[in-house]
């Protein structure tokens, strides 16, 4: 069974991305792996980011910002899909990727780096999660998802 490979990216990857990579994989049940990354990382992930995935049940052990970089490397994971979450530059990313992976924007956010108050941090969290299971419902088919992400 292939699993449909998914880089999640914002801005500083502290906070958006990092969300979207740990509710997908949590919710995907092993038929999507994701991955995040940030345009410029923070040195740290955004507290707000631990606390809400914490809350939920779901690890941060190794959760940390990473840059698209990363998935440039010869043993890097090869990507189906790489997913925006907020407005940014986008560049020329089939420049470094050739024809795929496709690249969507899912517009969560603007182009802010970091939410200020917890309660817009709890309002972004909801719609990470509320894109991540419109793409994952009905239930997980590797087939369903890919098409899904596609769409």
């Amino acid at each position: 069974m292939s699993k449909t490979t998914v880089l999640f990216v914002c801005s500083d990857n502290a906070f958006l991305s990092p969300l979207a990579e740990t509710y997908m994989n949590a919710r995907g049940n092993g038929i999507v792996r994701a991955f995040s990354a940030g345009l410029v990382p923070a040195l740290e992930l955004h507290a707000a980011a631990r606390r809400l995935l914490s809350a939920h049940g779901m690890q941060t052990d190794g959760l940390t910002p990473k840059s698209l970089d990363v998935f440039l490397q010869p043993l890097a994971p090869a990507l189906d899909r790489i997913i925006y979450l907020a407005d940014l530059p986008k560049g020329d990313l089939s420049a470094l990727w050739g024809d795929a992976p496709a690249i969507d924007v899912w517009k969560i956010a603007d182009a802010l780096p970091r939410p200020e108050s917890f309660e817009t941090c709890v309002d972004m969290f909801r719609r990470v999660c509320g894109a991540i299971d419109e793409v994952l419902d009905p239930p997980v088919h590797p087939e369903a998802v890919h098409r899904a992400l596609a769409g």
